[in-house]
């Protein structure tokens, strides 16, 4: 008892426990899925802004080529190298072409021989690049533009990439080429200036077979770089849009790749994945705050609550001992209860016996007396009398008949209207020997009626049957009777009709009818009578809460109407 007791007592408390554990629990769990949704979210915004910026550094590179060939490509640059006698003559009408244009190193023109005639640098050396393969190129009939990397400026010895362009005579020859010269290192430091610091992003212009020309990463080197061999094998061969991997400085960045259309350039932007996850350390930062002051403000909650559980134990433990109490009690008087309800039970369960038996002894008893009268109708000659005596004892026989059927099913006060009916069509049928005259009785009833009313409902309908068989069919006629007895929310219909002779106008108003209307009268009904085609007897009373008001007196017989057709 002592062990039950303290379990009982620090149940609440393990409850308060263990409900701020799961409130703990569901809030890092919570802030866990937050968590990597956040990064989630982080990542995919980083991949998101690498794509941007590789679109936007694309959409700048093809801006910048589109400057130089429209450069090379103007009629004035023709004319130029027409008005030039001189070798290597210094313009100053090209230098205007590129004079805010920092990434383009210079415009040169040089004959069909490759001679350099004219250029855009001041005090050039005489130049020859006949040698150089862009120029064969040219010589071989391309018109260009064409554009070459891994070239070195032959006046001053830094890395350049070139574009040119055929020019030709008025016959279709080439009379010498247009070329503008990129500086790589200007370039770098024009796509740095774009490319924003906050992600540690880098630009890189690749060539075709994996060099880097362009190069925003600290201290560039231009010369003998090249991408990965593994990773440029697979953006050559699958046009790699996104991946994420380490570079030559060893750090992972996600990076985007797209080739310049009509050239054999592509550039690649990649995006610190560290400096992207910066911002998950902050929102994890915040997270983790939020996290600590939720916990402190827990365990400030849980202590109230132990305290209040605690205070609330002494009453709980008043209140079972209270329940403890009341329990044996009810226990007692349920007992006690269950005791009389058995009692109760078995004195309604003789009383129903004893209630069946004296319906069976009232329907011996009245089939004692139907017996006596019959005895009686003997003795008496007179052959309207004993038809009286009969009438009589087919009227005891079917009083007793509702004593009988309630006997012989479960209900000891209720009778089934369907049996009932089906078993008066019987009685009615072998007192008049209606299977010999041809006579078929139908019967359908629904529904239950207590003693009382059935005893009135089954005189009327005995009577309404005794006058169809006596008198719907007469010089051997056979004929269909039928009986339906149906009931509505308010009001039973009982209707016995047949198919015989039918009445005249006036019917004769003998004991079965006057008896119909006084018994429709004593239920409170009321009784019609039809000839078309047959005889239908058709009587309605309503449904009583107290059956036996049907034995109060009544005044006013019974409205009736009579009503034949020929």
């Amino acid at each position: 008892m002592a062990s039950n007791i303290i379990i009982n007592l620090t149940r609440p408390r393990h409850f308060v426990l263990a409900m701020m554990a799961a409130v703990i629990f569901a809030i890092s769990a919570v802030a866990a899925a937050a968590l990597l949704q956040s990064r989630s979210r982080v990542l995919r915004e980083g991949e998101q802004v690498t794509r941007d910026m590789a679109k936007l550094m694309q959409n700048q590179m093809i801006h910048i080529l589109d400057i130089a060939s429209t450069i090379i490509s103007l009629e004035r640059v023709d004319l130029e190298m027409r008005n030039t006698q001189s070798a290597s003559a210094h313009s100053p009408q090209l230098l205007d072409l590129i004079r805010d244009k920092p990434y383009l190193f210079r415009v040169t023109i040089a004959d069909a021989n490759g001679d350099v005639v004219t250029t855009s640098m001041l005090n050039p050396p005489p130049i020859n690049i006949s040698a150089r393969s862009y120029f064969k190129r040219h010589l071989s009939g391309e018109s260009g533009p064409i554009i070459t990397v891994g070239l070195q400026s032959q006046a001053s010895g830094e890395p350049i990439m070139l574009m040119s362009r055929a020019i030709l005579d008025s016959s279709g020859k080439m009379d010498g080429i247009a070329m503008v010269s990129f500086n790589l290192e200007a370039l770098a430091s024009y796509f740095t200036n774009l490319v924003p610091a906050e992600y540690g992003s880098l630009f890189q212009l690749i060539a075709d077979d994996g060099r880097l020309l362009v190069d925003i990463s600290p201290l560039p080197q231009f010369r003998e770089r090249f991408v990965e061999p593994d990773i440029w094998a697979n953006v050559k061969k699958s046009r790699l849009d996104m991946a994420v991997y380490q570079s030559i400085d060893n750090t992972p960045r996600i990076w985007a790749h797209r080739a310049i259309p009509g050239t054999d350039l592509f550039i690649r932007v990649g995006t610190d994945r560290q400096q992207i996850t910066r911002k998950w350390n902050q929102d994890l930062a915040d997270y983790a705050m939020v996290g600590l002051v939720a916990f402190v403000a827990l365990l400030g909650l849980t202590g109230i609550a132990v305290r209040y559980a605690d205070r609330e134990e002494t009453a709980l433990n008043d209140l079972r001992m209270f329940n403890t109490i009341l329990e044996q009690r009810v226990s007692e008087r349920t007992q006690k209860l269950e005791a009389l309800t058995e009692k109760l039970q078995q004195s309604v369960e003789d009383k129903t016996v004893l209630l069946r038996e004296i319906h069976h002894r009232v329907k011996n008893n009245l089939q004692v007396v139907a017996s006596m009268v019959r005895l009686s109708s003997h003795h008496v000659y007179d052959a309207h009398a004993r038809s009286v005596f009969a009438e009589i004892a087919r009227r005891i026989r079917a009083i007793g008949l509702v004593h009988q059927t309630i006997y012989e099913q479960e209900a000891a006060s209720a009778v089934t209207v369907h049996s009932y009916l089906q078993r008066l069509a019987m009685l009615e049928g072998d007192v008049y020997g209606i299977g010999e005259r041809g006579i078929i009785i139908e019967t359908r009833g629904e529904g239950e009626l207590d003693l009382n009313t059935a005893i009135s409902m089954g005189l009327v309908v005995s009577e309404a049957l005794a006058n169809a068989i006596k008198h719907a069919f007469p010089d051997g006629r056979q004929g269909i009777i039928t009986i339906i007895a149906s009931a509505s929310e308010e009001e039973w219909k009982v209707i016995v009709a047949d198919n015989g002779i039918g009445f005249d106008n006036e019917l004769d108003a003998g004991t079965g009818i006057k008896l119909i209307q006084a018994l429709a009268s004593q239920m409170r009904g009321n009784v019609t009578f039809l000839s078309d085609g047959g005889t239908r007897v058709e009587m309605r009373f309503p449904i009583l809460r107290n059956p036996a008001e049907i034995f109060t007196d009544q005044t006013g017989p019974a409205a009736t109407r009579m009503m034949a057709t020929k």
